[in-house]
């Protein structure tokens, strides 16, 4: 089942063990299955869904990084998402301070807002496919010549952003500047750029009648399209 449909399901040969003598499988694979993709598909305008305007996240904790914190926006506008995130140096969620900032990213992308789900339940969310366009980073902070430094030598064993960030194989970084790597190989994998990425989303009201925004969980599970399985627990508000 995905999204409430009934899918045909493919199991290949089991790649990581029961093999014969030539490396021909002799099982099915248990766990590694996969369905046809699902791309979102238009069913409302961003307007229609309520998206548009800038959405703004607390400070909390990078997703799967407990050393980090960052802060995040969502800039909506007509079929067009652009995402804003600064990241600090800190495993406080409260402490998105200047004197922390250490890396920014600026994402740019197009949007399509799907059908609503389970409409009117207390599970209700839509969908939206978000395709990556363009993807600039920039270094920042008491640290960011040494890093950029360590980038441009491609060694990223030998500082601690190692393990949330790389350099993407590209040369030419600078503390404190832009640097676009919409076209490096690394980043258009490990970024998805160019692919549509579904997600899902919900819009509520909140106390005071502000308006809150819930995307799919950053640190919940996935389905086998990649389509997050449920909303994040605190949402981002409309400014």
């Amino acid at each position: 089942m995905v999204d409430g449909q009934s899918h045909k399901v493919l199991k290949m040969g089991n790649q990581v063990g029961n093999l014969d003598s030539d490396g021909r499988p002799l099982a099915l694979a248990t766990s590694s299955t996969a369905t046809q993709p699902n791309k979102t598909t238009s069913a409302y305008t961003a307007q229609a869904a309520g998206l548009i305007g800038q959405w703004t996240y607390p400070c909390r904790i990078s997703k799967g990084h407990a050393n980090y914190v960052q802060r995040k926006t969502l800039d909506f506008e007509g079929n067009k998402l652009k995402t804003f995130i600064a990241f600090y140096a800190s495993s406080n969620a409260n402490l998105c301070v200047d004197r922390l900032l250490i890396y920014q990213v600026e994402r740019e992308a197009n949007i399509v807002v799907g059908k609503v789900i389970n409409k009117g339940a207390a599970n209700e969310y839509t969908q939206i496919g978000i395709k990556t366009t363009k993807v600039k980073v920039k270094l920042t902070g008491p640290y960011a010549s040494a890093f950029a430094e360590s980038y441009n030598r491609k060694n990223l064993y030998h500082t601690y952003m190692t393990v949330l960030y790389n350099g993407y194989g590209q040369t030419g970084w600078k503390a404190n500047d832009w640097k676009n790597i919409s076209g490096a190989p690394d980043a258009i994998t490990a970024l998805n750029i160019g692919t549509q990425v579904p997600d899902i989303f919900k819009i509520s009201t909140v106390t005071g009648g502000g308006k809150e925004l819930k995307m799919g969980d950053y640190k919940g599970s996935f389905d086998i399209n990649g389509r997050a399985m449920s909303l994040e627990a605190k949402g981002a508000v409309l400014q």
